[in-house]
């Protein structure tokens, strides 16, 4: 199997597991423990069906909204549309991209740039971190998920003059832990300037020097344009287009 026929086959074991069914061309609603308390609902299209992933305490609502569509698959759009018009409040919509083949390799025009492996446990890369974290907008670490506290185990970056512009950094993905669940993050007055895709491309080259085998999935929201053509520069394959809701609880 190539990395995006794993993707969907792990995603199809799982709702399996979840629910014991088989998608068959349909719509099947997974209760997901990870969501529980949070009225959370997300919607995985997928090549033989659609999955709802959901909190557990709205499996009945979801099934109530879903239930004359059911027995063919859904997009996401669909599935939003229904939920919001009983009551769920869109949170939005995100692109899971997966790398076929070699990653692209941008280049880079400015001079004195270097890209390296950082260690979060390291004063002095510690601080680089913090130094582009505090030069982002809080919109921009919650969409890379960029946490001081909380790094991801790989990261990669890129320096200008010793200065960290731009990282990319990796986490074994919830969904199949083969993959590394890519973030990035660059610093505004260095947008635009290839410096993302950068990151993203030393990731992956020395990740597959650390571990041959692994695959890679890169997330990112739909209407981020930006982010989007850096996966699609580097030759991630657009694999489905999340929606996801939030319903109130206990209420239907």
């Amino acid at each position: 199997m190539n990395a995006l026929d794993d993707y969907f086959s792990t995603l199809a074991r799982d709702a399996h597991a979840a629910t014991g069914r088989a998608l068959d061309g349909g719509t099947v609603i997974a209760p997901n423990e990870r969501r529980a308390g949070s009225g959370a609902a997300t919607s995985y299209p997928t090549p033989s069906g659609t999955i709802i992933w959901c909190d557990p305490a709205i499996v009945d609502t979801v099934a109530d909204i879903l239930e004359g569509v059911a027995g063919r698959a859904i997009d996401s759009s669909e599935f939003v549309d229904l939920a919001t018009e009983r009551g769920a409040t869109l949170s939005g919509f995100g692109n899971n991209r997966v790398l076929l083949g070699a990653v692209g390799r941008p280049v880079i025009s400015a001079s004195n740039v270097t890209a390296r492996r950082l260690d979060g446990d390291d004063p002095i890369d510690l601080e680089l971190l913090a130094t582009l974290a505090s030069g982002v907008s809080e919109d921009d670490r919650d969409e890379a998920e960029f946490d001081l506290d909380r790094l991801d185990p790989f990261i990669v970056g890129v320096l200008l003059d010793g200065q960290l512009i731009a990282d990319a950094s990796g986490i074994a993905a919830s969904i199949d832990e083969r993959f590394d669940d890519i973030a990035v993050l660059t610093h505004p007055d260095h947008r635009r300037r290839g410096f993302a895709a950068f990151a993203v491309s030393e990731f992956v080259r020395h990740r597959l020097a650390d571990d041959p085998a692994r695959r890679f999935l890169y997330r990112c929201n739909s209407d981020n344009s930006g982010s989007n053509a850096v996966a699609e520069s580097l030759g991630f394959t657009l694999a489905n287009t999340l929606g996801a809701v939030r319903f109130p609880l206990g209420g239907n």
